[in-house]
Order: C-alpha cells, then sequence, then structure tokens
C-alpha cells in the first residue's frame, strides 16, 4: 500500500516529503489540497491535520502532519539577503570541509535545502549560491540526484 501525501507539489514542505519518499524509494501517492478554495481549514483535512497546514501523510493506519512554521517577510529584501549572505558564508566555511551539511554522508539537513533552493535558484538572487564555490558545488550535486529531478518537474507551477 503506497503512503498517501495530502497536500501540494509546489509547497516546500510537501516537496521535503516528497525528497525523503523518493530517496527512500518508497511507494507514495500524492493527493492534491485545494488551498485555494480553504479544503485545508475543512473538518476533513483538519482530521488528518489539525493545523490546517501541509502535508499530512497517511501510512496505513499511521497518520503523520506538522506544523506550518512561517518566515517572517516584512523585512526589507536587502536585510534578509544579508542574513542569507551569513549563513551562506556559514555553509560555504562548513562545505570547504566536508561535502554535505552533516559531513561526507547527503542527510536531512541538505535536503531540508532543496524546495527553497529550486525557487531561489530561479531569482536575479542566484548568485548568492553559485559566487560560493562550495556552497555551489554541493547545490550542483544535490539538484542533480534523481529524487531532486522528480520533485522539482512536480513543483513547476
Amino acid at each position: 500500500m503506497a503512503i498517501k501525501v495530502h497536500g501540494i507539489a509546489v509547497s516546500p514542505y510537501t516537496a521535503r516529503v516528497l525528497l525523503c519518499l523518493h530517496e527512500k524509494g518508497l511507494d507514495y501517492e500524492l493527493l492534491p489540497v485545494d488551498l485555494a478554495s480553504g479544503a485545508h481549514k475543512q473538518h476533513s483535512y483538519l482530521s488528518l491535520n489539525p493545523f490546517g497546514s501541509v502535508p499530512a501523510l497517511q501510512d496505513g493506519e499511521v497518520s503523520l502532519f506538522g506544523k506550518m512554521v512561517e518566515l517572517n517577510t516584512r523585512s526589507s529584501g536587502g536585510s534578509e539577503m544579508n542574513k542569507l549572505g551569513k549563513v551562506l558564508d556559514v555553509y560555504e566555511e562548513r562545505l570547504s570541509k566536508s561535502k554535505y551539511l552533516a559531513g561526507e554522508s547527503y542527510s536531512l539537513a541538505d535536503m531540508h535545502h532543496i524546495p527553497i533552493l529550486v525557487y531561489f535558484m530561479g531569482t536575479a538572487e542566484a548568485d548568492a549560491i553559485t559566487s560560493r564555490p562550495h556552497v555551489s558545488a554541493w547545490w550542483d550535486d544535490f539538484s542533480s540526484r534523481p529524487a531532486t529531478a522528480e520533485v522539482t518537474a512536480k513543483m513547476k507551477l
């Protein structure tokens, strides 16, 4: 029986789950949730995820859900880019010593970043990644993984 993933592929939160399932080679069925119509706030969905956020998972009798943490988008773009630059500088240093964030093996620490970076790399600020050689190599490595390609294709609007 396939794992049921209730969500939308364009959601970074759903995409993270799909990446994990692909990497593990697990069968799943993506069941779209119409956020525009408010389906995630209806009783039938709230019985899967009482927080009304995506995704929600069902694997037989087991159900899993999380609460979406919203990012503060009120600060100016420059401020956010400065904060991102500082984080990427730390990553650059870390990735100069290991292939991945948590060592020599690809892990959830790396996978966590993929959905947001997929969208980010389509912006004018993508040079924040590509200008840092180790961060750029890290991106090139995991963005070429079969699971990433599969999920990225589903993320296209």
